[in-house]
């Protein structure tokens, strides 16, 4: 500062002034409402996933929602679960977020096409396991493919 030329210490002076006025504003007690992003996703299939005995497998016309908040990384769709065999984890009506793949590691909870049913279930040794324990274990048939994993449910945050 004490080597700069009176123009030099003029303008160091006056940005100074500016930055104190500035810090010295009270901070504004309603901060605006960040802008909301809408996330794209296709809802496919339109046919529930039976979280049950099974259900026919189908495919309708695919649907768009419009979510406003970042679904699960690497999330191909979201597909609605019917019945109550995997409560208490997913319930009869949640809207599932779901990553296409052909294999699962035992545990995980996936959805699987066989003998044509779709199911969401957990995937077992031998057989699709239910969480709801009034539902037995529903043994494995060799027609038996996994259409996906689920990552969690699409609740209503992702709409807010």
């Amino acid at each position: 500062y004490r080597s700069l030329d009176p123009y030099g210490k003029e303008a160091v002076d006056g940005i100074l002034d500016v930055e104190w006025r500035r810090c010295m504003k009270p901070a504004p007690t309603e901060q605006p409402e960040p802008e909301k992003v809408l996330y794209i996703t296709k809802w496919f299939p339109t046919m529930p996933m039976s979280a049950g005995t099974g259900q026919p497998a189908g495919y309708e016309e695919a649907e768009e929602l419009e979510l406003t908040k970042r679904p699960p990384r690497s999330s191909s769709f979201v597909a609605p679960v019917s019945g109550d065999s995997m409560e208490p984890t997913f319930h009869d009506g949640d809207k599932l977020f779901i990553r296409i793949c052909e294999e699962i590691e035992p545990g995980q909870i996936g959805v699987f096409y066989m003998d044509g049913q779709l199911y969401v279930k957990e995937l077992g040794d031998t057989a699709l396991i239910s969480h709801n324990p009034a539902y037995d274990p529903i043994p494995m048939q060799d027609d038996i493919r996994c259409q996906g994993l689920v990552l969690g449910v699409c609740d209503e945050s992702y709409f807010e």
